[in-house]
């Protein structure tokens, strides 16, 4: 790394001729250093549609596009109980849970990377203790110093933007991956729930036809004790019922392995000691034919994906930028004492203190590491176009 810094520190009241230009020759370069940092960079090279063969319309042409329906979808389905069952199960999902923080932290990610963009302000406050010579006699001294240092980064290149950028962008993506799991649980949920419901009822009707062929057992053994009928068709009903009693003990056991995977998904303990109210639900209504593509982009998960691809594009114009110099202003203000009785005049001309600096920083050897980090960025870039 090849740096090139300037420095000087002045006093209001000790101003000569030379320092008086180095002043105008600082504040001339930190004026073209501002404005320099205002230029834009080049913005990096994303398209949002990329050249994918992905048809206008699935089928035939639909006379209008769908609504979406986000959270009322479920209320199609006319049961206040399944609604709080997905509240329930989005409550006790621990995945949830940690899809939450995660959005937390790339919000918080998102604001620290765009702090670089704007000036660093620091207190400072300093105590030296020495021994000087006076007269060859040593002394002991101590001084106090109080004061503020200012840091500045000119993001000529754009590589703080496009990390700014990339940052947000990541957040973004997180936040609907975690509308994508709220959705997928919802669906699982309902999807338990209709099975159950399923399996109840064909419970029900296995228990049905038991109950009927048991009744048909006994008039049949009535009959043949009657000699009414031979003992040919009483075995026959016989089998008939074992069958069905077999059917209703398979039943039964779809029932409770079903019951037990809605518990599991609401957080519940799989006792299999779920009630539900009701028989299957109405459905929804129809689906209309024709589709539009468009309606992926609504998919929680696929905008996600998108934002991914175009997180990847600004990490890339970051890594290439990082190569390229980098321009750094700094400047201090500061006041000194012998003690801190003193430190009350800081605000006073002749014990302040002030200096500005300068610097640009350019790589030149660096082992190939940038020239690494940025083969590898535009490696994700292609990874989440893909």
């Amino acid at each position: 790394m090849k740096t090139f810094r300037g420095a000087r520190n002045f006093r209001p009241n000790n101003i000569n001729q030379s320092g008086l230009k180095c002043k105008r020759a600082i504040t001339t370069l930190m004026c073209v250093l501002f404005a320099a940092a205002c230029v834009p960079g080049e913005a990096a090279k994303y398209d949002s549609n990329p050249n994918i063969n992905v048809p206008k319309k699935w089928g035939a042409y639909a006379k209008s596009d769908p609504v979406l329906q986000d959270d009322t979808w479920l209320k199609s389905f006319r049961s206040k109980q399944l609604i709080q069952l997905v509240d329930e199960a989005l409550s006790n999902n621990r995945d949830l849970h940690a899809a939450a923080a995660r959005v937390d932290e790339s919000r918080a990610i998102a604001r620290s990377v765009g702090g670089d963009l704007y000036p660093r302000v620091s207190a400072v406050v300093g105590a030296n203790r020495g021994t000087p010579l006076r007269a060859g006699v040593p002394v002991e001294r101590t001084s106090y110093d109080v004061g503020l240092v200012v840091a500045w980064e000119a993001d000529i290149w754009g590589r703080i933007r496009g990390a700014q950028a990339g940052a947000s962008l990541d957040a973004i993506a997180v936040s609907k991956l975690y509308d994508f799991i709220r959705q997928s649980i919802a669906a699982q949920v309902v999807d338990r729930w209709l099975v159950v419901k399923g399996d109840r009822a064909l419970l029900a009707i296995a228990t049905q036809e038991v109950n009927t062929r048991t009744k048909a057992v006994e008039n049949i053994t009535a009959r043949v004790q009657e000699q009414a009928l031979i003992a040919v068709d009483e075995n026959w009903a016989k089998a008939e019922l074992s069958r069905a009693m077999a059917r209703r003990s398979e039943a039964n056991g779809r029932l409770l392995v079903s019951t037990r995977a809605l518990e599991v998904l609401l957080g519940r303990y799989p006792g299999a000691n779920f009630s539900e109210a009701g028989g299957l639900p109405r459905l929804p209504g129809r689906v209309p034919v024709g589709l539009p593509s468009e309606i992926l982009e609504r998919r929680p998960d696929i905008v996600a994906a998108e934002r991914r691809v175009a997180a990847a594009y600004n990490r890339s114009k970051e890594a290439r930028a990082a190569r390229l110099p980098r321009i750094t202003l700094a400047g201090n203000l500061t006041a000194s004492g012998a003690n801190f009785s003193e430190l009350g005049n800081a605000l006073s001309p002749d014990d302040l203190v002030w200096g500005l600096f300068g610097g640009i920083i350019a790589p030149i050897v660096t082992g190939g590491q940038l020239k690494a980090n940025e083969v590898a960025a535009n490696a994700r870039q292609a990874e989440a176009l893909a």
